[in-house]
């Protein structure tokens, strides 16, 4: 099978970036300055919004079987659970009709707990349970050592053309957890050089919840939206389409701190002025 990843994931080189910005502009300053009161603050108001999605289930399928994922930040991604056992088939087909690459946040770990989030059937390729397409995996090479990078066919059985998709598997992401800045913002930036990735970790709602704010608060900010409430609203309208995303104050938190380094690296933001 051939590569289809692309080829600008990682930031350029040290040698090749000019240097930071020595002034920051003001409305970015005071977006970043903000105490841990104040982001505190933010956060409470937007969990006191209701939580009633405003978006019903994109991926509904015959026989009853119900896939718990959604379009979001613009329909520019799509935040699932991750399959089980009921779910496996209308997720594959998720995949075969919908996606152009698949973003996996869970940990090894996550399916000794629980055995039936099944992982293995669309990440190795090898599964006892029936399902409605054969599956095939590739190994591809990793470009940081904690992301794992494979490639998948799907097939459906009996007509159809195969579909060859990536998969890059963060694997060091704790549920429940904040994640660690510097690796969000660096799997950020590989699901947006894709135009329809699938995110999941669990639920769909905790750990790619906030990758997902992440992405859709840094396109907004890159569009040139550098208010003050550029980032709450961004989670705010996420929660809208994806209740429950981003359920953890430490979340909201690293949102803020990976958009800082995405910028930091498009020599937009200087985050060290304010150390």
């Amino acid at each position: 099978m051939n590569c289809c990843f692309p080829t600008s994931k990682l930031p350029p080189p040290a040698s090749s970036i000019p240097l930071l910005p020595s002034r920051n502009d003001e409305k970015l300053e005071a977006l970043f300055s903000k105490t841990i009161e104040e982001l505190q603050a933010e956060y409470d108001e937007i969990k006191a919004k209701p939580k009633t999605p405003t978006k019903k289930l994109h991926f509904v399928f015959p026989k009853n079987q119900v896939l718990y994922a959604h379009h979001c930040a613009e329909n520019t991604l799509i935040l699932s659970q991750a399959p089980d056992k009921d779910s496996l088939n209308p997720f594959l087909k998720m995949l075969h009709e919908k996606a152009n690459a698949v973003i996996i946040l869970l940990q090894i770990i996550d399916l000794t707990r629980r055995p039936e989030w099944q992982l293995e059937p669309y990440f190795t390729g090898e599964s006892e349970l029936k399902c409605d397409y054969d599956l095939s995996v590739e190994d591809l090479p990793q470009e940081v050592s904690y992301i794992k990078n494979k490639q998948l066919e799907i097939s459906p059985k009996g007509n159809g053309s195969p579909k060859r998709l990536p998969i890059h598997h963060y694997n060091d992401w704790p549920d429940n957890k904040a994640g660690t800045p510097k690796h969000i913002a660096m799997i950020a930036r590989i699901a947006m050089d894709y135009m329809t990735p699938v995110i999941h970790c669990v639920g769909g709602v905790g750990r790619a919840g906030t990758l997902a704010a992440v992405i859709s608060a840094y396109r907004r900010i890159k569009k040139g939206n550098h208010e003050v409430d550029v980032i709450k609203n961004a989670v705010h309208d996420l929660r809208k389409e994806r209740p429950g995303a981003v359920f953890r104050f430490a979340q909201y938190q690293s949102v803020y701190e990976a958009i800082k380094i995405l910028l930091e690296q498009d020599n937009v933001y200087n985050y060290r002025l304010d150390s």
